[in-house]
């Protein structure tokens, strides 16, 4: 990528290019030089802004990189990766029930649906078992699994499918949840 970016310097896909790398390599001062080099070629480009935010993650900022993401949405409001991030900045921040709503999108469920007082509101239509499935890597597992306690309010049996190195890590944590490695089948683990 730096290559590319040397023989074209005055091209922004380079730059979009050598940015995520610099990251990825933990190069975060020179991925913040390309991206003011970025911006002096296009300043309005939202690919250059989105890898602003990324880089602001990296950075550990997330106020910055949320800031980013809702200036992002506020100009492309049908971008999904856009609302996706922003959720995880915001759980990032702690800031549950707004972030839990940028997720909406993913589940094909409306904004209004996504609340905790919704949720709790609804708690008799909740069934009184869930199997939740991991689809996810382990990194997100450990993201989710965070909320584990807002969902053991609103059911009686929770069975919970995780990557086999986190049950030692989790079971003793939460008692009252099942869990199960992902090679086990939702019917296999209820019997």
């Amino acid at each position: 990528a730096l290559a590319k970016l040397n023989e074209n310097p005055s091209c922004l896909s380079t730059y979009h290019e050598f940015i995520p790398a610099a990251i990825e390599n933990l190069h975060i001062e020179a991925a913040f030089m390309a991206i003011e080099a970025a911006l002096t070629i296009d300043e309005t480009n939202l690919d250059t802004w989105l890898l602003i935010a990324t880089a602001l993650e990296e950075r550990d900022d997330l106020r910055g990189a949320a800031a980013v993401y809702e200036q992002l949405i506020a100009k492309a409001p049908s971008r999904a990766q856009y609302k996706y991030q922003l959720g995880l900045a915001l759980f990032g921040l702690g800031r549950y029930e707004e972030g839990l709503r940028y997720f909406a999108y993913r589940a094909g469920i409306e904004d209004a649906d996504c609340s905790y007082e919704v949720l709790l509101n609804h708690a008799s239509e909740v069934p009184a078992e869930i199997f939740l499935v991991e689809e996810q890597g382990i990194g997100d597992q450990i993201m989710f699994l965070q909320f584990l306690p807002l969902i053991t309010e609103l059911c009686e049996k929770l069975t919970v499918q995780v990557d086999e190195r986190l049950i030692p890590l989790y079971a003793p944590v939460f008692p009252d949840v099942a869990f199960v490695g992902r090679t086990m089948a939702a019917r296999e683990s209820s019997e």
